[in-house]
């Protein structure tokens, strides 16, 4: 199940965010994986901490959050452009 959270401020919730709010795993666990040169899903998952589906499932929430996000800013575009136009 997919859950949007309510700390959007500044744009998109980076996936460590997201695995550390649903409690997937820990703060300690993300800062020792952080300091190598590969994806963070692939450092968990090889590291152990963290399963593969629960990878999948924390990026398909950040692209469905980008998603709403997008459509907002889209949404305020074009009304913002309509009110352009106006004389």
């Amino acid at each position: 199940m997919m859950r949007a959270s309510a700390t959007w401020s500044g744009g998109t919730r980076r996936i460590g965010e997201i695995l550390i709010e649903r409690g997937d795993i820990t703060p300690e666990e993300l800062a020792k994986v952080l300091g190598q040169k590969k994806l963070l899903g692939e450092l968990l998952v090889e590291s152990g901490i963290v399963q593969p589906g629960k990878i999948e499932s924390a990026l398909g929430e950040q692209k469905f959050i980008r998603e709403l996000q997008e459509k907002k800013r889209g949404a305020e575009g074009s009304s913002y452009q309509g009110r352009a136009g106006e004389s």
